[in-house]
């Protein structure tokens, strides 16, 4: 996945861009409580 994009929003970070495939993805990390939490969709 290339970032096409990356936002800042407060603790957490917005990524977006395509996979090898060419499907858009979105992910979302943030750090809560000292763990790295990354949601895909």
């Amino acid at each position: 996945m290339n970032a096409r994009s990356c936002a800042a929003d407060g603790e957490k970070w917005r990524v977006s861009g395509a996979d090898v495939s060419g499907d858009e993805l979105v992910l979302i990390v943030a750090i809560e409580a000292g763990v790295i939490v990354v949601t895909l969709f």
